[in-house]
């Protein structure tokens, strides 16, 4: 089993709970296919079908050695895996970008690098300034709709870059009513987590940590971006972070230019490259 989660820490950045889930989902071999060389396990392929957007979406992940040798049991797997699911309209998977055998397998099955996304797990405190004393606090329970409406804003252009579907993520947390009050409890939970950040009263952004080290949902009001708000409120979370005894941690989509540079001057270094690839 170890070495079987190597193979998908490979292609995802898995935390402690994470690896758990894992262990657990290889023990109950729940949609798992396992790939063997005679008697041996020397890989397999996690599978699971779920909706996305106007798809039934087949989402794969490979845990596989480099010998070219048995790349054709790979592709056995890989096929045997599609006839299970004819329903599929839609095929992806995330493949480190180092792994190029993998890529051009899934490149003669017809999927072609969907978006890019790049992590930052080193971090280096740097000398840094901003022009911005915020006044800070949690997100409380009125916050909700303005917090969400103005996040999905914010977030569209990227997504439409890509064709995330739906190109607003409000368009799918708030499709129903009942997954609107899913959204909002799972929002609410991490309220320890997330913060507002205010110019004067003013709301200017937001930004929450996961795990006690990842932040993730940065975001400066539409009409307040460019004035060093996003800056203030990274290296706000950066602090925090480290007061905690932990090393920060960033990702981003590569189209997102602005957000590199961003994170590389508060002291960021990109340490993975993760080709999202997909068939439609």
């Amino acid at each position: 089993m170890n070495h079987l989660i190597e193979g998908i820490k490979e292609h995802l950045i898995l935390n402690d709970e994470e690896i758990l889930k894992w262990e657990k989902r290889f023990a109950e071999n729940k949609d798992i296919l396992y790939l063997y060389d005679e008697d041996q396990v020397i890989g397999c392929i996690a599978y699971e079908l779920w909706n996305y957007a106007e798809h039934q979406s087949l989402e794969l992940l490979f845990s596989f050695n480099k010998e070219e040798v048995r790349l054709p049991i790979l592709n056995e797997g890989f096929k045997k895996v599609l006839t299970m699911f004819p329903q599929a309209t839609m095929i992806n998977t995330i493949i480190n970008e180092n792994r190029k055998d993998l890529i051009s397998m899934m490149n003669i099955h017809g999927l072609s690098v969907w978006y890019e996304y790049m992590v930052m797990l080193d971090y280096e405190a740097v000398e840094t300034m901003t022009p911005h004393q915020l006044t800070i606090r949690n997100i409380e329970e009125h916050d909700f709709e303005t917090y969400f409406q103005t996040m999905g804003e914010c977030f569209v252009w990227m997504r439409e870059t890509v064709d995330i579907q739906p190109h607003n993520v409000v368009d799918k947390l708030w499709k129903t009513p009942e997954k609107k009050h899913e959204s909002y409890e799972d929002w609410i939970k991490q309220k320890d987590q997330t913060w507002m950040y205010f110019d004067q009263d003013i709301w200017v952004g937001s930004g929450l940590i996961v795990n006690h080290e990842d932040i993730d949902d940065v975001f400066v009001v539409p009409s307040l971006q460019g004035k060093g708000y996003g800056k203030a409120i990274i290296l706000d979370l950066i602090q925090r972070i480290e007061k905690l005894g932990n090393s920060p941690t960033i990702g981003f989509v590569k189209v997102n230019e602005k957000a590199k540079q961003l994170y590389l001057s508060c002291g960021f270094k990109i340490t993975h490259h993760f080709m999202h690839m997909r068939r439609l």
